[in-house]
């Protein structure tokens, strides 16, 4: 699948209410997005929610174990008196600060959705840095099968990253120069680069109470143990009473339908093998390259409109749910400057000018919120291709211009993804035409060719509650000297006429729903 299909295959699954992660966006998780998962115990199905997010993008997925593990270590000492398990504890923390490598495993249970399927599983995942500039992540367990053991190692300094998966021996060479990031002090885009906040952000740490449960045995050695409790979370951490240094840390919350966060096989500053970052893949594995299927300027878009989607989120889960009504909001609650915002909200190019993003608060009861627009690109005459996106469910698309388009009517659901699966029928037969002088293809398999598989255009014309199946968009060929805007080239095919009328979209990309009937023959015949 190439880079193209693989980006727009992404898309048609979405609208499967199922998406696949995007290497474009790589967003880093800072301590107010795991302030809201501390609150699962109020808002499970939103901590639940956030965590599909999480775990859906991959590259997300990577810097959320260096998150959680600061929240852990920040929150874990309270204002009082110094004591010698405190100080003993600070000791421990502050060999974490000065550490050039770091690795350690986490396991926790967490929420997933597979289309219409939901559930839970026990999430096993380790990952390393080795300073300035290699990150290595291993997937141990997974719902889907396909992803168990999948490896990811990223080079910031080569901007590159590989990753393998052992079950089907398939290997992926990825180019990350255009990987993108936002610097929350700042406002500005800059490549991403190395996250090591998990040992930079121990500054922050204060001297406080904690218990010592004196020595303990773990796994077969003898450790000390040390607790904290704050509110109803209890947070123990077991020490290495030789070196000060932690070897295993644990949240657990009284109520138990929190999952206990656990991080174990923690190493600081231990040789971490050059061939664990090695960017070669391993023998007997198929090996794909990859280029960024979003050109240089999207890629930058899509790091602001992102992370504008992550205050967003921020902002909900600390207001029951609740979306901003305006972007203002987001300032007065205190989850990022004025001034910051001001400058996401403009060009790339332009970080003092006007807002490039329109705003639009999310429908929370909607069925699935992966169809939800909340940001959008905005233009004075829309682009003749694609804009950038970013859904309620937190993931971000580029996009067809009428595609967005029928994202922001109010339709029934199914006609809506019926619609949007006809504008993206329509994106690829324009982008056929200007291929060939202006010709229509005269077959959807002429679309067949480098850049999609037989297998896209068919889950394209597939019902949209079905990843495949038979046909229910058809296409007809426009006649070349036609109006376009009264030209039907897609419309639905059904067995006996649908009660709520019968969608189709014109030659220029518009989608209508037709009622009648007799005017539904007379525009298709």
């Amino acid at each position: 699948m190439t880079d193209m299909e693989k980006e727009f295959d992404n898309f048609v699954r979405d609208i499967r209410f199922d998406d696949t992660s995007d290497y474009n966006h790589r967003d880093k998780l800072e301590q107010n997005l795991l302030t809201v998962l501390d609150k699962q115990s109020q808002h499970k199905s939103q901590a639940l929610v956030i965590w599909r997010i999480i775990m859906r993008n991959r590259i997300i997925k990577y810097t959320a174990a260096a998150g959680i593990v600061l929240v852990i270590i920040i929150g874990i000492i309270e204002l009082a008196k110094p004591v010698g398990a405190s100080i003993a504890f600070a000791t421990a923390m502050d060999n974490i600060k000065k550490a050039r490598t770091f690795s350690c495993m986490e396991i926790f249970e967490v929420g997933y959705q597979d289309g219409k399927k939901e559930g839970k599983y026990l999430l096993k995942q380790k990952w390393m840095f080795k300073e300035p500039d290699k990150e290595r992540h291993e997937s141990l367990t997974s719902p889907w099968t396909r992803f168990i053991g999948e490896t990811t190692i990223m080079d910031y300094g080569k901007r590159q990253m590989l990753q393998f998966r052992p079950v089907d021996k398939t290997a992926e060479f990825h180019d990350m120069s255009s990987d993108y990031e936002i610097d929350d002090k700042t406002g500005e885009v800059r490549l991403t680069q190395l996250d090591t906040s998990l040992r930079d952000r121990l500054l922050e740490l204060r001297t406080g109470a904690v218990e010592d449960h004196g020595n303990v045995e773990l796994e077969g050695r003898t450790v000390r143990k040390l607790q904290s409790h704050k509110d109803t979370r209890t947070t123990t951490v077991w020490v290495n009473p030789k070196t000060n240094l932690p070897l295993q840390i644990e949240h657990k919350w009284a109520n138990q339908n929190r999952s206990p966060i656990i991080f174990t096989s923690i190493q600081i500053d231990t040789e971490l093998r050059d061939d664990l970052f090695s960017l070669e893949p391993p023998k007997g594995y198929t090996l794909r390259m990859e280029k960024s299927a979003w050109p240089d300027d999207k890629a930058r878009i899509g790091a602001k409109i992102m992370r504008l989607g992550l205050w967003c989120w921020v902002y909900a889960g600390n207001n029951d749910d609740q979306f901003p009504d305006e972007l203002a909001d987001i300032v007065r609650a205190g989850v990022i400057t004025e001034n910051v915002l001001n400058k996401v909200l403009a060009a790339p190019d332009n970080p003092d000018g006007p807002p490039v993003f329109q705003y639009r608060k999310p429908n929370t009861d909607a069925k699935d919120r992966s169809n939800e627009v909340m940001l959008y690109e905005i233009y004075d005459q829309w682009p003749q291709d694609r804009v950038v996106a970013c859904f309620a469910d937190g993931h971000s698309e580029l996009i067809p211009v009428q595609t967005l388009i029928q994202l922001l009517k109010p339709w029934p659901e199914y006609k809506k993804n019926l619609s949007i699966k006809m504008t993206h029928l329509h994106w690829l037969c324009d982008k056929y035409t200007k291929k060939h002088e202006g010709r229509y293809p005269g077959a959807l398999e002429d679309l067949v060719g480098e850049e999609f598989s037989d297998e896209t255009i068919k889950r394209l014309q597939a019902a949209p509650d079905k990843s495949e199946g038979p046909v229910v968009i058809r296409y007809r060929l426009p006649y070349t000297d036609a109006n376009l805007a009264t030209e039907v080239m897609f419309y639905e095919i059904f067995d006996q006429w649908p009660d709520d009328g019968a969608a189709v979209c014109f030659a220029d990309g518009r989608c209508e729903i037709i009622l009648d009937q007799n005017r539904f023959e007379e525009l298709v015949k």
